[in-house]
């Protein structure tokens, strides 16, 4: 499950390189530039805050990489 930017980042790095591709293959393909790869993979910026991307970016994300996104919600 993923819960938090860590979660993703994990997901995202272990999903590319079971794709086969480098950083800077996917950072193509999402239309961005390697360093924003590199930072969505350590879960933080340069300048040491939280990566943040926008909700449209993640489902990119996804799709590019095959990755299954399934909604749950813990409200009871």
């Amino acid at each position: 499950m993923i819960n938090s930017i860590f979660n993703l980042s994990e997901l995202v790095r272990l999903e590319r390189q079971r794709a086969g591709m480098n950083q800077a293959e996917l950072a193509e393909a999402m239309g961005r530039d390697r360093s924003w790869v590199v930072q969505l993979e350590r879960g933080r910026r340069y300048n040491g805050n939280r990566f943040e991307t926008e909700p449209e970016m993640v489902l990119k994300l996804a799709a590019g990489l095959n990755i299954c996104l399934l909604y749950t919600s813990d409200a009871a």
